[in-house]
């Protein structure tokens, strides 16, 4: 029987189970509670581990391919886009027939501020507003609790700062204001700044008979939100609602947005890799390192064993006897008993051997100048010409194979040997270059590419013929130095 890859596994969730439930959540507008996601998790976690040992969560799956994650699809996370779609188009007055379910341009105005301040919708709209709403709170209780500010906050439906922030105020009272073209909250502010009255008055042409009504929009302001500077937060998901068009893959982007403001990669990961190699890994590197899961190769399993490595995922003897109890097993290669993920990577002596060799190939197949570092051998953050993309692929997928050579012989005792790399790098070379003749249609860049790839696949053919007569040789030699001894 077949076995079904984690890679592949994976892959039915996002081109089955996805568009199947994703055509529901935006056709049905039904409230689903978060129990019902939760045993879908449950589900997710069975099909994609099957009967296996889990080795990372699923919030780790579900990080975005370009923060280390694998890009899992959370379920609930489309719900709410999807429902959210329908707040973005009421508010952008899409469709006419819809727009007459809201009302006019005041009655949009206080449907934005029910986003803003997550007031529920209790009498009028429809059942997909009502929902909407719902799922709209549920979602700001859980990203972001603290009363929401965004630029596109329109100043009609501001709530005063009398009779506890009501009643507000209405287009009638800011005629003048929407005739000047100031509309939002942002369209007050510059550099993160509030203008003052009279670069206002200069800038729109505002009436100055409006001096009192500008301070007390100033204070309602400053009561609502405090300082709004430039590094104020801005809810990513009302800048979607506010600023989307009318283009196509609405929900994607909104799910985007909220993928974005709720997984990132947890610092533990970051601090586990600095205290095993004993330096400090900064933002852009540890960012490089992070996008090595995407761009590493174009090949799912590559990918995957970069996941493994960036979040040590692999059962080394200390995991296991932390997990299990008992005492510890020692390094089945050099006999350490402090056999970690980082010494069964790196500072095993078979494994130091190995990479020396790989690093030596690699500079003299690609004419770089890399050395033997963890960081670039294990996470591929190393300096990278610009204008040689071809080179960088190649030198990406050289490293990537190395690493699954050592995941492939993870308990024998000899160790990843060299020469198998080789091999394994002739082949990968093969499959990889035929995957970007499929995705990449481009005639000049697979003229490009093309002699690049064609020399470096003769010079592993080459080494592996090398490889292969120098072990013929030992080999007569060997049987000839028995011969003589019996």
């Amino acid at each position: 029987m077949e076995v079904i890859e984690t890679t592949s596994r994976i892959a039915l969730t996002k081109m089955i189970a996805l568009p199947r439930l994703l055509y529901f959540f935006a056709n049905i507008p039904i409230w689903l509670p978060p129990s019902w996601f939760q045993e879908l998790d449950c589900l997710i976690r069975d099909l994609i581990w099957d009967t296996g040992r889990r080795r990372a969560a699923l919030r780790i799956l579900r990080l975005p391919v370009t923060s280390g994650g694998l890009g899992v699809p959370d379920f609930q996370y489309y719900y709410w886009a999807a429902q959210f779609q329908w707040i973005a188009r009421w508010v952008k007055g899409v469709h006419t027939e819809e727009m007459g379910l809201i009302g006019d341009d005041q009655g949009r105005a206080a449907l934005i501020w029910r986003l803003v301040r997550n007031r529920n919708l209790t009498e009028g709209g429809t059942c997909l507003l009502k929902v909407a709403m719902k799922c709209w709170n549920k979602c700001t209780q859980t990203l972001q609790p603290s009363p929401i500010y965004a630029p596109e906050t329109p100043l009609v439906g501001l709530p005063r700062l009398v009779a506890r922030m009501s009643p507000f105020y209405t287009s009638r009272e800011l005629t003048d204001w929407t005739e000047a073209g100031v509309l939002t909250v942002g369209d007050c502010y510059a550099s993160g700044e509030l203008l003052p009255f009279d670069t206002l008055v200069e800038l729109t042409g505002l009436p100055t008979g409006q001096f009192l009504k500008y301070e007390s929009l100033k204070k309602s302001i400053r009561a609502l939100w405090g300082g709004i500077g430039e590094e104020t937060p801005i809810h990513l998901v009302l800048q979607r609602v506010l600023t989307m068009g009318k283009g196509r893959h609405l929900i994607t982007w909104l799910y985007k947005a909220l993928i974005d403001m709720r997984y990132k990669c947890p610092k533990a990961t970051r601090n586990r890799w600095e205290r095993d190699m004993g330096l400090i890994i900064d933002d852009r590197d540890w960012n490089t390192c992070l996008e090595q899961v995407k761009r590493v190769s174009r090949n799912s399993r590559m990918k995957y064993t970069q996941f493994n490595y960036v979040h040590q995922c692999y059962l080394d003897p200390l995991k296991i006897a932390k997990m299990f109890g008992g005492p510890t097993r020692p390094c089945p290669r050099c006999g350490s008993l402090r056999a970690s993920f980082y010494h069964m990577v790196w500072e095993c002596v078979t494994i130091e051997g190995f990479w020396t060799r790989v690093v030596a190939h690699i500079n003299r197949t690609l004419h770089r100048g890399y050395s033997a570092n963890p960081l670039g051998c294990l996470l591929g953050v190393m300096n990278r010409p610009a204008q040689r993309k071809a080179g960088n692929r190649l030198t990406d997928l050289a490293f990537v194979v190395a690493r699954k050579s050592i995941a492939k012989y993870w308990k024998s005792p000899a160790g990843p040997s060299y020469v198998g790399w080789v091999h394994e790098m002739g082949k990968w070379c093969r499959a990889e270059e035929e995957l970007i003749i499929k995705e990449e249609r481009i005639g000049t860049r697979l003229q490009m590419l093309s002699p690049l790839w064609k020399e470096v696949i003769e010079a592993f053919a080459m080494a592996v013929e090398g490889n292969e007569n120098t072990e013929g040789e030992q080999d007569l030699q060997g049987e000839k130095t028995g011969s003589d001894t019996e």
